[in-house]
């Protein structure tokens, strides 16, 4: 399942916005300012994850 994620989403995300457990991210404030939650999958968390750490 993918979701798209907006580029003002995208940059607004911060670290406490993901749960890495469920691989889930909240999404503030999104299109008509509404919340939502994200799906990834792992093989995203594996690829992305030693990006985030140097942040």
């Amino acid at each position: 399942m993918y979701t798209a994620i907006g580029v003002s989403e995208l940059i607004n995300i911060r670290l406490t916005d993901i749960d890495f457990h469920c691989c889930q991210i909240r999404i503030n404030n999104g299109k008509d300012c509404k919340d939502r939650i994200v799906p990834f999958s792992h093989s995203h968390l594996k690829k992305y994850w030693p990006c985030m750490l140097t942040r």
